[in-house]
């Protein structure tokens, strides 16, 4: 077998086209699996952008909804103060019954007793006017910022002067110190 420049060419020529394939494929391979894996990673990076947009949105909801029990504990604070202090506490009693046209008989303030999240005080109150301005006194009391529950009412009518005797047991609380 004669070697002839011509296959000589040729054969290089071939043995070129076949490593330039060869590399061309290998090239090409690697560019897929390039793309496959950025492809990959974008998703990946999508479905991260999507779950950090939820939980801003989450945290956003979470921020609104403690502003809303701050302001709830805070009017519980209004509500329940610290301390019984009964000095403002009496004050607006006072400005209640006159305001009302009832006269108060007597007032006895009990000792403050603690509670397992409160400490509460009992004050009792012996009121004397007519009904209907006893009744909005009690209505008055209802409405009050400060929590205070009726603990107990007795009325009594007086035959004599026709008015309305009231027994009232009020109980005020105050934050467990």
């Amino acid at each position: 077998m004669k070697l002839t420049m011509k296959k000589i060419d040729s054969a290089c020529i071939v043995a070129i086209l076949a490593v330039s394939l060869s590399f061309g494929f290998f090239l090409a391979q690697k560019a897929f699996q390039e793309r496959r894996a950025v492809r990959t990673a974008d998703e990946a990076m999508q479905n991260t952008l999507r779950q950090l947009r939820e939980a801003e949105a989450d945290l956003q909801r979470l921020h609104l909804g403690l502003g809303g029990k701050k302001r709830e504990l805070a009017r519980l604070n209004e509500r329940i103060p610290e301390t019984v202090e009964m000095g403002p506490f009496l004050k607006q009693v006072d400005g209640m019954i006159r305001s009302r046209n009832v006269s108060l008989q007597g007032l006895q303030p009990s000792s403050q007793t603690k509670e397992n999240y409160f400490s509460k005080m009992q004050v009792r109150l012996l009121l004397k006017g007519p009904f209907q301005n006893i009744y909005s006194l009690l209505h008055d009391l209802d409405k009050m910022d400060r929590l205070v529950k009726t603990e107990k009412l007795t009325m009594t009518r007086s035959v004599s002067d026709r008015a309305c005797q009231a027994d009232l047991v009020l109980a005020i609380y105050a934050q467990k110190g």
